[in-house]
């Protein structure tokens, strides 16, 4: 069982990486970065990465106090650009592989506390 902090952290990954899997489009049309055909129009993928960013702070407010759920949004935000400045056109998979492991570690996690 890992601790709350580390639980929080995982949940403000999970913001970050929908956010990137939401938005990378509107980030690489212009800078002509390769799109992965799951990630452009509209998809279960992008639909994944939207519920991911209101579910994690929704979780957070959940199980701690109601403001540990705006630290995770506005830090996973901050997160988001630096993820997309740091890996460019690279940040589709990681967040692609990274959104999925958050999620089983967070409920393997909740299920086991």
């Amino acid at each position: 069982m890992i601790d709350a902090y580390l639980e929080l952290v995982v949940l403000t990954l999970i913001v970050t990486f929908g956010f990137i899997i939401v938005t990378y489009e509107q980030f690489a049309v212009p800078r002509v970065w390769f799109i992965e055909p799951s990630l452009r129009g509209n998809s279960y993928v992008k639909l994944s990465g939207v519920f991911s960013i209101f579910m994690a702070p929704g979780l957070a407010i959940h199980l701690y106090p109601w403001w540990q759920g705006a630290i995770v949004l506005v830090v996973g935000v901050f997160l988001f650009r630096i993820f997309i400045a740091l890996f460019k056109s690279r940040s589709q998979y990681i967040a692609a592989g990274g959104l999925i492991a958050c999620w089983i570690v967070f409920f393997v996690n909740l299920a086991h506390s």
